[in-house]
């Protein structure tokens, strides 16, 4: 049976606090920093995205696919405290909050975005899900986040940030920066789902597009707007 959006992803929200990692050591802070922006609220957009898709086509496995969503928001989290670093961004707050390099100091954030980058591959590892389905979510997932998605996205911006460049070349950073991790989001969702490969490509293809859009409204946003105000 169908559930309401809204209802899911506060199940969702409760999911995600309780997953919180417990990693016993003697440091301060390491435990603590590691969840820490992953429960700073933020839209949970990409996981919204999986559960739509999941909820419209297999709404029994809503309840299995909070492992995925979880292991997308910790790849997007990894990649926000790696943006706010002081070599690119150097922003000082973040959904409200500050952020954790200006919090804990650099070498900590970089290693905390490192952690949540690897963790996430875990969660994916323990989805109670068919095994086949896991890795079909393990290649979506590290295909559209790794060398050839959003770290290439990232590593174009980064070196053409002060650079006049084509409407083809700011396309290719917004797809790969943005697009791809909101495309699998919807693919990841279509594959729990399994939907046909048809409808998941058209899915895929739809997130690039939706992606694009996003990220040229963030950029507005982001011009428009105070580090407070967005």
């Amino acid at each position: 049976m169908r559930q309401n959006i809204t209802e899911i992803l506060n199940d969702f929200e409760s999911f995600l606090i309780e997953q919180a990692p417990k990693i016993p050591s003697f440091h301060t802070h390491y435990e603590s920093a590691i969840w820490e922006m992953m429960k700073n609220g933020g839209k949970r957009f990409r996981p919204a995205l999986l559960f739509c898709i999941v909820n419209a086509l297999s709404p029994q496995m809503i309840k299995n696919a909070f492992l995925p969503a979880l292991s997308i928001e910790c790849i997007h989290t990894y990649s926000l405290i790696h943006d706010d670093l002081p070599c690119i961004d150097n922003a000082a707050l973040r959904r409200g909050h500050a952020t954790l390099h200006t919090k804990y100091g650099e070498t900590l954030a970089l290693l905390v975005g490192d952690g949540l980058n690897t963790y996430a591959f875990w969660l994916l590892s323990q989805a109670r899900l068919d095994s086949q389905i896991c890795l079909k979510l393990i290649e979506s997932l590290a295909a559209n986040a790794g060398i050839g998605g959003m770290v290439l996205g990232q590593v174009l911006d980064c070196a053409f940030e002060n650079t006049t460049l084509s409407l083809g070349q700011l396309k290719t950073i917004h797809l790969n920066k943005t697009a791809k991790l909101i495309a699998t989001s919807l693919q990841c969702g279509a594959i729990i789902a399994n939907a046909s490969l048809e409808l998941t490509s058209s899915l895929y293809d739809f997130g690039l597009e939706l992606g694009v859009y996003f990220q040229l409204r963030d950029d507005i946003i982001d011009t428009c707007l105070n580090a407070e105000q967005a």
